[in-house]
């Protein structure tokens, strides 16, 4: 059951912010009393019951009045409770730090099935609407999603150049449009082989709903990306 604080469970807004206290060792920063994380569901790429989520890196905020001015800030949010974050001690701290990640997971996929239900209730016709927006589809995708993931992987395994990778980034783009493809592309073309592999497992969390991981790949990347000349 997700714990709002603020908004309304039964008219999600696709925005939310999921916080908790920490009690004791903070991993990301050791002064901060509070971690929290965005997430964003969105409905202009949905297609059928597939609602693609966004999860932005964890942060850490230094107290409670700095987490005010961060909700106080959106306009439109939902926010919710997490319970108090405590790692137990050094040798538990992985084992906690995996269950906690899998709570995380769980409390995602409930948001996105309350945000689904409501935006289903108060779009009936989405399916159709959908359609049309999409306009008349030559037929059913060649490549499911995991097999063109994996396409992604074994090109980048072998080496292959930006031209050997362009039709499978065009299907992405436009059949899995909840992927950052051009981001992926970008690095092909820049030679960025590990920044490349990191979106790779990124886009491979996202599709296994791991979105915590997902989260970590993605600090990852920008902490690459910051750290070249």
């Amino acid at each position: 059951m997700l714990d709002f604080v603020k908004g309304d469970p039964k008219a999600p807004t696709g925005n939310m912010i999921a916080f908790c206290k920490v009690i004791g060792k903070n991993p990301f920063e050791s002064d901060g009393s509070i971690i929290a994380v965005h997430v964003v569901v969105s409905n202009i790429s949905a297609k059928e019951n597939s609602f693609p989520v966004v999860v932005f890196p964890p942060v850490s905020l230094k107290n409670e009045q700095e987490l005010s001015r961060v909700i106080g800030f959106q306009q439109k949010c939902d926010v919710v409770r997490l319970e108090n974050f405590q790692i137990p001690s050094e040798s538990e701290e992985q084992e906690y730090m995996n269950d906690r990640l899998e709570q995380f997971n769980d409390l995602v996929r409930d948001y996105v099935d309350l945000y689904q239900k409501y935006y289903e209730t108060v779009s009936p016709k989405l399916g159709e609407e959908i359609k049309l927006l999409a306009g008349p589809q030559e037929g059913k995708s060649q490549d499911s999603e995991e097999e063109t993931l994996k396409k992604l992987q074994d090109l980048l395994k072998v080496g292959a150049g930006p031209v050997d990778f362009s039709p499978v980034i065009r299907h992405i783009k436009t059949h899995f449009p909840q992927y950052d493809i051009h981001n992926f592309e970008k690095s092909i073309h820049q030679d960025q082989t590990e920044i490349a592999s990191l979106y790779i497992k990124k886009f491979f969390a996202i599709h296994e709903e791991r979105y915590e991981a997902a989260a970590l790949f993605q600090a990852r990347i920008m902490q690459m990306e910051s750290a070249r000349p």
